[in-house]
């Protein structure tokens, strides 16, 4: 774990973030907040997760690429607003999947991407849901039909996924 804080307050203001194999580049746990205002985090290694909380994430500046199979852009407890790009990688198994954006909501503005056996926006939980995307989310590979990338999955019966981009 790069940064990890229990009860605090996280800023990443503009800094850099590498990650490898098993890699966490913030992690908050209890009532921390985190601010993602600028820099990177970005990583080639396997099951890599950029950003995990028990709380609210919102992303106004911090850009995510993690290229590593079955690696997971931000993931949240609660919720998340993202507006800046999150992207991950191909993953080797459908049963397995990069995963850019996983919370029980998600209001996306920027540009979600995922690659082959990936999803973009994954929403869960115990209740209903809502899940917005306000610009693009774009997964796998275009060219090929059969490929099982998933743009928008929500696993909560009754939430709402209201699309105003384009996936």
């Amino acid at each position: 774990v790069a940064v990890y804080a229990e009860n605090s307050t996280i800023n990443n203001n503009g800094g850099s973030i590498k990650l490898s194999n098993n890699g966490v580049g913030i992690q908050a746990k209890g009532t921390s907040t985190i601010n993602l205002a600028g820099g990177t985090i970005t990583g080639t290694g396997n099951d890599a997760m950029g950003v995990y909380s028990d709380t609210a994430i919102t992303n106004v500046g911090t850009a995510i690429d993690l290229q590593g199979d079955h690696s997971t852009g931000i993931f949240s407890a609660v919720s998340v607003v993202n507006n800046n790009s999150v992207k991950v990688g191909n993953s080797s198994s459908q049963a397995n999947p990069s995963i850019a954006i996983y919370a029980p909501q998600v209001t996306n503005n920027s540009v979600v991407e995922a690659g082959t056996n990936s999803i973009g926006i994954y929403s869960t939980g115990i209740s209903p849901q809502n899940i917005n995307n306000n610009l693009l989310v774009k997964v796998g590979d275009s060219v090929n039909t059969s490929d099982p990338s998933i743009g928008i999955y929500s696993a909560v019966a009754g939430s709402m996924v209201t699309n105003a981009g384009t996936v």
